[in-house]
C-alpha cells in the first residue's frame, strides 16, 4: 500500500466504546452513500407525486401530499431491509453502519430509525443551518450524542504504520 494512504486510513482510525479500532468512512465517502440513499428516497417521492398528479381523481394538492408521505415513510421500509447496516449507499460507497458502542451491527428498527434521520432529519438540519447563517446569526448545537458511525469496509483492520 502506498504510504501516503495508510498515514490517512490511520488517521480516520477510531476507537469504538469498547475500545475496539476501526477507520472511519471518508467524508467523501459518506457523502456519496448518503446521495445514493437519499436518491432512491426521492425518486420513489417523485414516482408517488407523478401517479396521483397523473390519475383521474388527482390534484396538485393531493399529489405533493402523497409526494410528502412517501418521502416520511420510504426511509423507514428502506432501512428495515437492511437490518445490517448495509443500505445500496452502503454497498455502493463501500461503508457500514455500526454501532459506536460496539461495532455491532444496528438492529431492525434502528436500521429504520438511521435512515429516516439521514435520508429526512440531515437535510432538513442542513437547511435549517444554511438558512440561520444566512440571516447573520450563528447556531450553537453541540448536537446529539452519536449512536452510530460509518466505518470503511474495505479496512476491517487498522493498518500499521509504514517505517
Amino acid at each position: 500500500m502506498d504510504a501516503k494512504l495508510i498515514e490517512s486510513v490511520r488517521k480516520r482510525t477510531t476507537n469504538l466504546g469498547n475500545g475496539q479500532p476501526v477507520v472511519k468512512a471518508s467524508a467523501w465517502q459518506q457523502l456519496g452513500a448518503w446521495c445514493v440513499d437519499f436518491g432512491i428516497v426521492a425518486v420513489v417521492a417523485a414516482i408517488a407525486y407523478v401517479s396521483v398528479a397523473g390519475s383521474d381523481t388527482g390534484t396538485t394538492g393531493k399529489a405533493i401530499v402523497a409526494a410528502i408521505a412517501a418521502w416520511l415513510v420510504t426511509p423507514w421500509l428502506y432501512g428495515f431491509c437492511f437490518p445490517r447496516g448495509r443500505s445500496l449507499g452502503g454497498l455502493a460507497a463501500g461503508t457500514r453502519i455500526v454501532r459506536s458502542s460496539s461495532g455491532g451491527k444496528p438492529g431492525f428498527w434502528r436500521s429504520g430509525w438511521v435512515t429516516f434521520s439521514r435520508t429526512v432529519l440531515f437535510p432538513i438540519v442542513a437547511l435549517f443551518l444554511l438558512l440561520a447563517a444566512a440571516g447573520g446569526s450563528s447556531p450553537t448545537m453541540n448536537g446529539p450524542k452519536a449512536r452510530h458511525l460509518t466505518v470503511d469496509q474495505r479496512y476491517p483492520a487498522v493498518p500499521a504504520p509504514i517505517r
